[in-house]
């Protein structure tokens, strides 16, 4: 039996901010490009810098997550200002020793979900080599989540 599930996690922060800065990052870099022709070259490179610090400032604070799981086992992608996908964990069930539903006060470094968790519930995947992963899981993933692991689930 093939499942397939997706859970997308949106940023916990506005698309219009992030549209606001993408415009402001531009018009200071489409100025400092004017600026060395008209001006003064080091000041047009120094505001060409503070654009690009900016940006990537602003692309790696605006990160959605999705979750994909086929089969039992889950991928879970981080999503780069809307634009940029990495796969940054494959949970493959066979390496999973323990899976159990964890509070909203213990939530750790190993994180893969934002702020915006509303009514998701945090499960942690233990693997076999002692690594925690947790993830946020709306009621249709988590029930599959239940079935998939049910050999590996604890409560805790």
């Amino acid at each position: 039996m093939e499942v397939f599930l997706e859970q997308f996690i949106a940023c916990d922060k506005s698309r219009n901010t992030l549209k606001t800065i993408k415009t402001a990052v531009i018009a200071v870099l489409v100025f400092g490009v004017l600026m060395f022709f008209l001006i003064s070259p080091l000041i047009a490179l120094l505001m060409q810098i503070a654009a690009v610090i900016f940006f990537l400032v602003t692309y790696f604070s605006f990160i959605d997550y999705e979750y994909e799981l086929f089969n039992g086992n889950i991928d879970v992608s981080k999503i780069y200002a809307g634009s940029r996908r990495k796969v940054v964990k494959k949970i493959n069930s066979e390496d999973v020793e323990f899976v159990y539903e964890s509070s909203n006060n213990a939530i750790s470094k190993d994180a893969l979900f934002n702020k915006n968790i509303k009514g998701l519930k945090i499960y942690t995947f233990e693997f076999k080599d002692r690594k925690k992963v947790q993830l946020a899981l709306n009621e249709e993933l988590e029930k599959i989540v239940k079935i998939v692991y049910r050999g590996k689930m604890q409560i805790r």
